[in-house]
């Protein structure tokens, strides 16, 4: 904009939010999060934004000018993964924890989570299908039939590795909880040149129900292993204030704000679920732990109830995480319609 002679404040809140939205969803969802490959998704509408005249440039983050990136490259590969609306994603989750929150071993990632073509849940599969098939299709066929890979194969393929990327994207916990933060930690620039990610933050990764109940116990099921290590279980929290509370149960981290955490501004159990990004009820997290816990209670049949509200609570705030996001940056505005 500034290069057609524009101002950038002269973009409106609705076209702000969706810039940003864009350029999370590259940095965030690209089909390789590497700087290289990033590109891919840039090469695909830079003609597009050439034409664009200036006096639409405010207007250029649309599904129309968008749409290529979500289109194959040459040889079948992604540029960008498609994101699926939060009701679709949650609507599966759902169905992935179906039956599978018991004490059997009968959980594995790979063989719950990532099929698609379920055929007592087809929402999501019905987006992909809808939204991108006949788009997809065109491209596969101009490869030769053999080197041809099916199109629900890529559909499952799109979903998986959105799936595992979502897992771990702290990005949305920090995004979460950005006014808590950025309160907290006014002077704090990540942009500096001497600053990492994983050093040099004054937050750490709090595990809202704490790793103490799970590392190195018996007999806890995979899929709570599994979810506990998700964006679902993890906040955003002052070093100093997480470093007294690590081995808490999440009813008293969600309820009692400590003297340190006072000093953050944290001062009621309101402000807690608000800076944690959790809901304000707080009834699955506060459910998750038994009175007088034993420090190995999930690996024991007995605490069924209690398994199944951790696993409500972390895939809850995980799917949540994901619409806050979603919806704020306005991404379903770009994104293909079935």
């Amino acid at each position: 904009m500034l290069a057609a002679g524009q101002s950038p404040d002269a973009l409106g809140d609705v076209a702000c939010r969706r810039a940003v939205g864009v350029v999370t969803a590259i940095a965030w969802f690209g089909w390789s999060t590497r700087t290289d490959e990033m590109r891919h998704c840039v090469d695909a509408v830079w003609d597009c934004l050439q034409r664009c005249k200036p006096k639409d440039l405010p207007k250029f983050f649309s599904a129309v000018n968008l749409r290529p990136m979500l289109g194959l490259r040459g040889h079948g590969a992604f540029r960008m993964l498609p994101l699926p609306p939060p009701d679709a994603l949650e609507a599966r989750i759902a169905r992935a924890l179906n039956g599978a929150n018991g004490p059997e071993a009968t959980w594995d990632w790979a063989t719950v989570v990532y099929p698609l073509a379920d055929s007592k849940n087809q929402k999501l599969y019905q987006w992909y299908r809808g939204a991108l098939g006949r788009f997809w299709q065109e491209r596969l066929d101009e490869r030769p039939v053999e080197e041809v890979p099916k199109l629900a194969a890529k559909f499952e393929e799109a979903w998986s590795s959105f799936i595992d990327q979502l897992y771990g994207r702290h990005e949305l916990v920090l995004y979460a909880q950005r006014k808590w933060i950025g309160r907290w930690f006014e002077d704090f620039d990540p942009t500096l040149p001497d600053v990492t990610e994983d050093r040099d933050r004054p937050w750490d990764y709090d595990h809202i129900h704490p790793q103490y109940y799970v590392s190195g116990r018996h007999h806890v099921p995979q899929v709570i292993r599994d979810w506990h290590a998700s964006i679902g279980n993890l906040r955003a929290w002052p070093y100093a204030a997480n470093r007294e509370r690590q081995e808490e149960s999440p009813a008293d981290k969600l309820s009692k704000p400590s003297a340190r955490e006072r000093e953050y501004g944290v001062s009621s159990a309101k402000d807690l679920a608000e800076s944690s990004f959790v809901s304000t009820d707080g009834i699955h997290w506060s459910a998750s732990v038994p009175a007088n816990a034993l420090p190995g209670y999930l690996g024991r049949r007995e605490y069924q109830s209690e398994r199944a509200a951790l696993i409500k609570a972390m895939t809850g705030r995980f799917c949540m995480l994901y619409r806050h996001w979603y919806e704020t940056l306005d991404i379903g505005s770009w994104m293909p319609k079935p």
